[in-house]
């Protein structure tokens, strides 16, 4: 091992597996010296995978980082820097429109503004803040909240009572039906509406809520789109926008692109607009008034 390069380690962050954490000031924090092999390799059920960085050898064992190891063995790992704490969950399925919790289905529901209203969260939870969509029904006094935003947070939600939503197929479940769960207690609070679910850059947000100028824009009867649910369905910009047009609730299924503008100063501005959009009323003046027969 004469031939590896000798770091000194103080510190590894939550992106590598540490030799020592905590706070100086108290003696935490030890200094220690361990090889860099970058001759080494990692190997995953037969294929050799890239690391971030080279593993070190330190007291005659191998420590890589820590995200990579998630990422071989689809394992979500955070770090919380407040509390100093490495967060390990299993992973979980990502894709708003697909689910495939076992459970009982007890009830249905609408997302239907003469019923409640569309509601926002945002869940601290084993490091990582997640989004929750979630409807408040008070024509039966009940808060629901959308599977498939809870199973990213590793649940085990199987045998649950489910409720479906009417129009759009997706289940949900009632607020106390989670409340046994929880393997910490999350801390819970209001995000605004529209809630955006996979999407952080608020740039595509803002573009996405201007659906409703561009429809408008091109003077037929105007619509007056509520959008109050953005769901990013793949990496190529493309989502899934729930809202109330006219009172009704549509879905509309869009895709982004860039524009670039050079400017005289050098300067690039940059604009995302509607490569293209898809309308489906899901809910219609006839089907509305099933509801209540």
């Amino acid at each position: 091992m004469n031939k590896a390069a000798k770091w000194s380690v103080i510190i590894l962050s939550a992106s590598a597996i540490s030799f020592a954490a905590g706070a100086s000031a108290s003696g935490l924090i030890q200094k220690v010296e361990a090889y860099v092999r970058s001759d080494y390799t990692v190997n995953v059920n037969g294929k050799k995978v890239e690391l971030s960085s080279p593993p070190l050898i330190y007291q005659n064992k191998s420590y890589i980082p820590l995200a990579d190891f998630g990422a071989m063995l689809d394992i979500d790992v955070n770090f919380a820097q407040k509390s100093k704490t490495i967060y390990v969950n299993s992973h979980i399925s990502h894709d708003p429109l697909q689910d495939h919790t076992t459970g009982l289905e007890t009830e249905q529901f609408a997302l239907d503004m003469a019923e409640g209203y569309p509601v926002g969260y945002l869940f601290s939870y084993s490091g990582r803040d997640y989004p929750v969509f979630g409807f408040l029904d008070y024509t039966k006094n009940a808060e629901y909240y959308r599977l498939s935003d809870l199973k990213k947070m590793g649940l085990d939600l199987n045998g649950l009572r489910l409720a479906k939503e009417k129009y759009t197929g997706e289940l949900y479940v009632r607020k106390e039906e989670v409340n046994g769960l929880w393997l910490e207690k999350p801390t819970v609070t209001s995000a605004p509406v529209p809630l955006a679910v996979g999407e952080s850059d608020q740039g595509k947000i803002t573009a996405l809520l201007g659906l409703g100028e561009a429809i408008n824009s091109f003077g037929l009867a105007p619509q007056f789109i509520q959008i109050f649910l953005i769901d990013k369905i793949s990496d190529e910009d493309e989502y899934r926008l729930l809202a109330f047009t006219n009172g009704y609730l549509t879905e509309y299924d869009a895709q982004l692109g860039l524009t670039k503008n050079y400017l005289p100063d050098g300067t690039v501005a940059e604009k995302w607009y509607f490569k293209k959009y898809s309308t489906t009323l899901l809910q219609t003046p006839s089907n509305a008034e099933q509801m209540y027969r």
